[in-house]
């Protein structure tokens, strides 16, 4: 697949362990094993294949663009983020809850896994204590979530939560052309 042809690329280890860490967390145990296998495979194929990678190439996660939702806010393109900074509407909710916002962010994050901001700061995550993904709006509400088992956000199958403008959001995978 193609995620696994560019990862191969990346000459990253620290890349290379988060891609198979993620890999893991996010597929049945027999997928796990197969897409660990296929990820060592095209690592170590011969020199001569990865010497047609550019030595200065990186893996880029995607751009997230979400459209159509009754949530103008959330209408925007997210871009992937550090797994390990936390969103600065989820500090918002948290602080406004009077909760730690690393001891949320870590029940609620594994700290590997992508998440993506937008310019205003919605944003979007995997929770892994509901195993959902979230659609956030700038203040760090819940928005809409999807309980869609994926990589990246699902394009259909949102539910509005409580508040939330109908109609529902889709979603679509862009490619990252940023530096």
């Amino acid at each position: 697949n193609s995620l696994l042809r560019k990862f191969s690329c990346a000459g990253n280890i620290s890349n290379i362990s988060n891609l198979l860490s993620y890999m893991v967390r996010r597929r049945s145990h027999r997928h796990r094993l197969l897409e660990v296998v296929a990820v060592l495979s095209l690592l170590f194929r011969s020199s001569s294949s990865m010497s047609s990678c550019s030595s200065n190439s990186k893996m880029r996660l995607p751009l997230i663009s979400v459209q159509g939702s009754g949530e103008t806010d959330v209408n925007v393109v997210f871009r992937p983020q550090d797994p390990l900074r936390i969103p600065a509407g989820f500090d918002r909710t948290c602080q406004k809850a009077r909760w730690n916002t690393r001891d949320m962010w870590d029940q609620l994050s594994d700290g590997t896994s992508p998440w993506f901001e937008a310019d205003n700061e919605s944003y979007i995550y995997w929770n892994r204590g509901n195993r959902k993904w979230w659609i956030d709006g700038p203040s760090g509400a819940g928005l809409y979530t999807n309980d869609a088992y994926t990589e990246l956000p699902p394009p259909t199958g949102w539910v509005a939560l409580a508040g939330a403008k109908e109609p529902l959001p889709n979603v679509e995978i862009l490619e990252n052309n940023d530096a």
